[in-house]
């Protein structure tokens, strides 16, 4: 039976979705928080006690991790940091808004008509989730994907303990031998499940491999 994970580690776990969520590294997070990547590693899993730097990386993800959601809404009480919050926001918003118009059914028309298949793959995203224990798992299969020319990652979301990705390709089969592969190299295929969404019709399971079809309507 795997151990419980410790409050820093869940706290961890929580950062590295919302960095993922965004497509951010360490490094980035760092930049905006005006610490070394080291530094910010440190803060994120616990090595290094730093109040402020805790409070510092929760208002720039715009969201409390450490604190207490009623603490951390009490400090957003400058024009910057209201402006902080509010740009963490958007993007938030903004990317749950790009994966979820890969749902759309005119959206799938619009991807159908111009020759582009929409893969959507479903990881494990509770917080135990292995999923979350090493590589960015959205974009492992970024660069052989662009290598065979077979699509690209479009967006991600987290939704009711699940993580989503969406990619577009022109090159289906390609495009899900590679991610399926990718997945398989990670160790991760019984967490996962992918998906080809076809326009009119639904989502067509891949892996497992039943081939069967759960309709859009």
């Amino acid at each position: 039976m795997a151990k419980p994970l410790t409050s820093d580690q869940q706290a961890a776990n929580v950062v590295r979705a919302e960095l993922l969520r965004r497509g951010w590294k360490t490094a980035d997070l760092a930049g905006r928080i005006g610490v070394s990547a080291d530094s910010a590693t440190n803060i994120i899993i616990g090595n290094q006690e730093s109040a402020s730097g805790r409070k510092r990386i929760e208002d720039c993800l715009g969201t409390a991790i450490w604190s207490s959601t009623e603490e951390f809404f009490a400090r957003q009480n400058s024009a910057e940091q209201l402006h902080n919050y509010e740009s963490a926001l958007q993007q938030r918003l903004t990317a749950s808004f790009a994966a979820q118009q890969n749902l759309s059914s005119e959206f799938q028309q619009l991807c159908e008509k111009v020759g582009v298949n929409i893969i959507l793959v479903q990881f494990d995203g509770d917080l135990k989730s292995p999923v979350w224990g090493g590589a960015d798992v959205a974009k492992s299969f970024e660069e052989e994907l662009d290598r065979d020319n077979a699509g690209s990652l479009d967006s991600v979301m987290m939704l009711e303990k699940s993580y989503f990705c969406f990619y577009h390709t022109r090159k289906l089969g390609k495009a899900l031998s590679i991610i399926k592969g990718g997945i398989e190299k990670m160790g991760l295929l019984e967490h996962a499940r992918i998906f080809a969404i076809e326009a009119e019709s639904g989502w067509r399971v891949y892996w497992p491999a039943t081939g069967e079809l759960f309709p859009l309507k």
